[in-house]
């Protein structure tokens, strides 16, 4: 049997162990420290392997070689924790399990070293339990046969005070492109023969990616189109995207088909409907959302009379969220649940509204986002009235409430959540004002279930706001789906008298505005289950004071 071999790699300032802070990292010197270590490795049976550096770029070359010759790591990487995303992205590259550790409770000291943008890459974290957290790294590495990383959020999931935290597995988000597109599909056909039609041409880049399930394909521009008849699905586009589709086609089973003949999307479905040589004398619909030019082409060859109109059709079908997308819109969540985390962590007055958004957007890009759901909107006082402000150069200043609407979006789903953040002590009309807001917003989640409508949960919240002093100061409706796209079907509002339905994903968010004075919004994201609604989010209720 090959002897197990691990590498213990200490970052900077360690080396000063024994003289730096001996009251926070003890007496002993680093010589000791690996000594304790290498008898302990011993013990276990365990080679072991040290490398310390004060270097950023030779921690990099050590980790970077790590790889085929260690079969775990066991890291302390002393401050670059709190801020190199060069070593965490080290990390991240290597197969090989690493395990987080620090001397002290990191936990329990200044704000900034709470914060790690390394753990999330390892397998675990081990704090505040001096030389012996060592120990209790390599025994995780030996007494454990696979490994999870901790990911985005982890501080989330696990208790502060807690030691030793070890990597658990999460929902998978990976999806059965070939099950998930047949199944769309049936639903959108069964969908068009309930309306009379014979086929539909699909223009909607997201409506197009839920049927086909493809992933890694589509972005923001409309070139493509999608025909769904009752025996086949074909999707045109042009060279540009065809070596992606033909791709992700062959990965689906090739249950879609991939068409890039350069010709426009009208006349490739007259040749597709028209293909045996017999002209379309059915009724073909499209989506309403086309415009005007594309429907007279669209009439100039099929006729005005075989074109039918239709809304919402695949939108609605979108509507009921299964489970690999429940699991995608919960990771796109942790992302945007540790954002808060991390921007709370260094706001300050002076601070200008839109460095708060940058350093939030940044963090998400850099944290697992596949893109921003939507532009970040970050407004302190007064400002905060202006329910979708622009951040500008307004400073944060004590006694001001901060709004902040944003939201990652993470494997092709989005995330929404609005929070605020208190500067400073807030006064008695700040504190009654969110005593309200939160009160609105766990009323209407603790009602919501299936049979409950749309309309009825905005009235709910209206009630409440308005029983606590702010009838008429939300204005907007109270929540909206959720989904591929930042705004879906159904909306929680006044217009929707339709009943929620089991898999339904929406936001709540009442919100109080008061023109030259302030404005509040609380927001999470959630799914409606068989007998409640489960918010996405993590973070709770609880007023936040920096």
């Amino acid at each position: 049997m090959t002897t197990p071999t691990i590498l213990v790699i200490n970052g900077p300032n360690l080396d000063m162990l024994g003289t730096r802070e001996p009251g926070i990292y003890g007496k002993g010197t680093l010589r000791m420290l690996e000594q304790a270590v290498r008898n302990h490795a011993l013990a276990r049976g365990v080679q072991v392997d040290f490398f310390q550096s004060n270097n950023e770029g030779d921690l990099i070359e050590e980790i970077h070689d790590a790889m085929g010759r260690y079969d775990g790591v066991v890291y302390n990487p002393g401050a670059h924790t709190h801020y190199s995303y060069a070593l965490r992205d080290a990390v991240a590259c290597i197969d090989v399990p690493v395990v987080e550790v620090h001397l002290s409770d990191v936990a329990a000291r200044e704000a900034f070293r709470r914060v790690s943008v390394i753990a999330p890459v390892c397998v675990a974290q081990v704090k505040g339990l001096g030389v012996d957290g060592y120990c209790k790294a390599i025994d995780l590495l030996c007494d454990n046969d696979s490994f999870e990383r901790l990911g985005e959020g982890y501080e989330l999931r696990y208790p502060a005070d807690e030691q030793v935290i070890v990597g658990e597995e999460g929902e998978d988000v990976r999806l059965d492109a070939r099950a998930a597109s047949a199944q769309r599909l049936g639903s959108v056909r069964d969908a068009f023969a309930a309306a009379g039609l014979d086929a539909i041409v699909v223009r909607d880049t997201s409506n197009i990616r839920w049927i086909t399930a493809f992933d890694g394909v589509f972005d923001d521009e409309r070139a493509h189109a999608l025909l769904v008849t009752a025996d086949k699905a074909v999707i045109h586009s042009d060279s540009r995207y065809s070596n992606a589709l033909r791709n992700a086609s062959a990965q689906a089973g090739g249950v879609v088909l991939v068409d890039d003949e350069r010709c426009s999307h009208a006349l490739f479905a007259q040749k597709q409907l028209e293909a045996g040589g017999c002209a379309f004398s059915g009724a073909l619909g499209f989506e309403d959302s086309i415009t005007y030019a594309e429907y007279v082409r669209m009439a100039e060859l099929f006729g005005a009379e075989s074109l039918a109109a239709t809304t919402d059709v695949v939108l609605g079908l979108r509507a009921v969220k299964g489970p690999g997308e429940l699991a995608r819109l919960r990771a796109a969540q942790a992302i945007t649940d540790a954002a808060f985390s991390h921007i709370v962590s260094i706001m300050k007055p002076g601070m200008e509204e839109r460095e708060v958004q940058m350093e939030l957007e940044n963090f998400m890009m850099r944290h697992g986002a596949d893109e921003l759901a939507f532009r970040s909107i970050v407004a302190t006082g007064q400002n905060g009235a202006d329910p979708h402000a622009v951040p500008g150069g307004t400073k944060l200043e004590a006694g001001q409430c901060v709004v902040m609407d944003f939201g990652a979006k993470a494997h092709g789903y989005c995330s929404d959540m609005t929070r605020m953040v208190f500067i400073g002590q807030p006064d008695a009309e700040l504190r009654h004002a969110y005593k309200v807001l939160r009160e609105a917003n766990e009323t209407v989640e603790a009602m919501l279930r299936p049979g409950v409508t749309g309309k009825e949960a905005h009235e709910l919240a209206e009630r409440v706001l308005a029983d606590g002093g702010y009838a008429g100061k939300m204005g907007h409706g109270l929540g909206h789906g959720v989904g591929i796209d930042i705004h879906e079907m159904p909306s929680l509002s006044t217009r929707n008298e339709a009943p929620l339905v089991e898999g339904n994903v929406v936001t709540v968010e009442p919100g109080i505005y008061l023109p030259g004075r302030f404005g509040m919004r609380l927001e999470d994201c959630g799914v409606v289950t068989a007998d409640g609604y489960e918010a996405f989010s993590r973070l709770g209720h609880d007023m936040v004071i920096v």
